[in-house]
């Protein structure tokens, strides 16, 4: 048995190839199997999944969600330009600066969360937080320092 996400690929950058998954399945069409619910995103955020999915994959199903809608702000769009190097010959702040300091920041706000295992409220931790990349390339060559 064979699981993965071709259009994910979330371990890319451990040297996984979603090919390999592409190439079984058009093998044995009859065995592969594709869902059509994502259990872990709520409505709001798989209407805007399935927007991007249909623009950058030709063959892209939309996927239901499963869980119940959220409340609150389920994306962060931070649009940035560089900051202006204040001495000379400081080093321009990147996107990967302005990314953390927005994470810093929602995490200092003590913002409260529903919790999707226990149903209850609890501040935002970082493992709640995923930062999404173009490319397995560009988080990888980006330096924080």
């Amino acid at each position: 048995m064979l699981v993965g996400d071709a259009k994910q690929a979330i371990v890319g950058f451990q040297g996984a190839d979603a090919r390999l998954a592409a190439a079984l399945a058009a093998k044995r069409p009859e065995t592969a199997l594709t869902l059509d619910t994502n259990r872990r995103s709520v409505p709001s955020i798989m209407g805007y999944i399935n927007d991007l999915g249909g623009g950058l994959f030709g063959d892209y199903a939309p996927l239901a969600a499963h869980r119940d809608a959220g409340t609150g702000v389920f994306i962060d769009v931070l649009r940035v330009s560089n900051k202006k190097a204040t001495r000379k010959g400081e080093p321009l702040a990147k996107g990967c600066h302005h990314v953390a300091e927005r994470i810093h920041a929602l995490l200092a706000e003590n913002r409260e969360i529903v919790d999707r295992r226990t149903d209850t409220t609890r501040p935002l931790r970082p493992s709640d937080v995923a930062v999404l990349c173009r490319t397995h390339d560009k988080a990888r060559t980006t330096p924080i320092a």
